[in-house]
């Protein structure tokens, strides 16, 4: 009975195993799937490599996978050579894997996507009539790519810490928002009668850092989310303006206001950015997804509050070095006081000590009568015949001993009350 119950558990561990590796390799390729699809410069697709590179070994096939299927769902016609660079960088991982300190380097990911990228868009280049502008735009390409699989790679290690988010440095916030602005670019293509589902979810996130982070927050997220959708099309590069002067400065700055201050501020900075430098095609549709995202915003529950509100708390590193310096004072108390327990124990040992083997008078009695009666003639008759009278005569010293420290010789001839035959020879206590 014993061993079916054993069996019965290990079998439902590798099953809870199973299952939690499947989801997290679906979660991978998912992911994968959607970062492949956010394209750039109209039809430049780098973000699928940088997640390729970026990732982690065990979650490799899963998120190769993925990307290959995001490029195909992406263009079809156009996605042999974006294929092409993703079993690229899957071989140079796995050639790479075992170099240990070369995989683990920062600049390991970067790298991995920015070679294959610019080697088959300069190939394509080269290979056809391409002009210098084409080629700037593989340059741009590759550098994209790799800044990305930074990002993405410092997502993920970032993910696998447990830490909570309000932990994070201003530099490791930094990259999980752009990480989560390459990750709203997938839904940038999704679009009704040119609305876009990715710049509305990008409203909405503006919003959220710059009402619950202020000026901070909103310049961090504006900034972030524009020049990612600016570069996503050459004919939208005033959304950069936009969302950097409507949710950077203009929604930051109404913070106190409220949602409501916020969301108008915006929508009339953006409009106002789309109306001075966009085309009569395209603002339109920028003031349609900047009223759905404010709408949006405006009715997102309160809770979301606790989730935002630390990460650009301003109190931050305030807090956290107060708490350090605390830790550090109580951590101190904590080692005087055990250095003051010690001490006390030491010296109660050391005491303990002290009188465990300090001499007695008996002992100093002993010692007398080894040193000098041992050779006298007359041992016999004061220490077993006149046993009694000898101690008598030597524990009368003691007050004398207590009361002086020492003994001399007068002072033991003074007190015998009989002649000792070697008193002449007693010695100095």
């Amino acid at each position: 009975m014993e061993v079916k119950n054993a069996v019965k558990r290990q079998d439902e561990v590798f099953s809870q195993r199973f299952i939690k590796t499947a989801a997290v390799n679906a979660v991978y390729l998912l992911c994968g799937v959607m970062v492949s699809r956010g394209a750039v410069l109209d039809s430049l697709a780098p973000f699928g490599a940088s997640y390729a590179a970026a990732v982690p070994k065990k979650y490799l096939l899963s998120s190769l996978a993925g990307t290959a299927l995001g490029y195909i769902l992406l263009s079809p016609s156009d996605s042999f050579r974006y294929i092409a660079v993703v079993i690229a960088i899957g071989c140079i991982r796995w050639l790479m894997s075992d170099i240990r300190r070369v995989a683990e380097s920062w600049l390991f990911a970067p790298l991995a996507a920015f070679i294959p990228i610019f080697a088959t868009g300069a190939a394509l280049t080269f290979a056809g009539t391409g002009t210098l502008t084409t080629f700037a735009d593989c340059v741009i390409e590759a550098v994209l790519a790799g800044a990305a699989a930074y990002f993405i790679g410092s997502s993920v290690r970032l993910a696998g810490e447990k830490r909570s988010i309000d932990a994070y440095s201003q530099q490791e916030t930094a990259c999980l928002v752009m990480t989560g602005c390459i990750l709203i670019l997938a839904f940038g293509s999704i679009a009704f009668e040119g609305v876009s589902l990715g710049r509305i979810i990008a409203i909405v996130v503006v919003l959220l850092c710059a009402r619950y982070g202020g000026v901070a927050g909103g310049a961090v997220s504006g900034i972030a989310t524009g020049s990612v959708f600016s570069i996503a099309s050459r004919s939208l590069g005033y959304i950069c303006g936009g969302f950097s002067f409507g949710g950077g400065l203009m929604a930051g700055l109404f913070a106190p206001v409220g949602k409501l201050g916020c969301a108008i501020t915006f929508v009339i900075a953006d409009g106002v950015m789309s109306l001075a430098f966009g085309d009569s095609t395209s603002t339109a549709s920028v003031l349609i997804e900047s009223l759905i995202g404010a709408a949006v915003f405006m009715l997102l529950p309160k809770e979301v509050e606790n989730v935002i509100s630390p990460v650009f708390s301003n109190e931050k590193n305030t807090s956290l070095g107060e708490a350090l310096r605390k830790n550090i004072v109580m951590r101190l108390d904590f080692a005087s006081k055990a250095i003051c327990n010690v001490k006390n124990d030491v010296n109660a040992v050391s005491d303990k000590l002290d009188k465990m083997y300090s001499p007695t008078f008996d002992w100093v009695c002993e010692n007398v009568r080894s040193e000098v009666c041992n050779s006298c003639g007359l041992k016999m008759y004061c220490h077993e015949n006149q046993k009694g009278l000898t101690a008598d005569d030597f524990y009368r010293l003691e007050e004398l001993l207590e009361t002086q420290g020492s003994i001399t010789e007068g002072d033991v001839e003074s007190a015998f009350v009989k002649n000792a035959a070697k008193s002449v020879r007693l010695p100095t206590v």
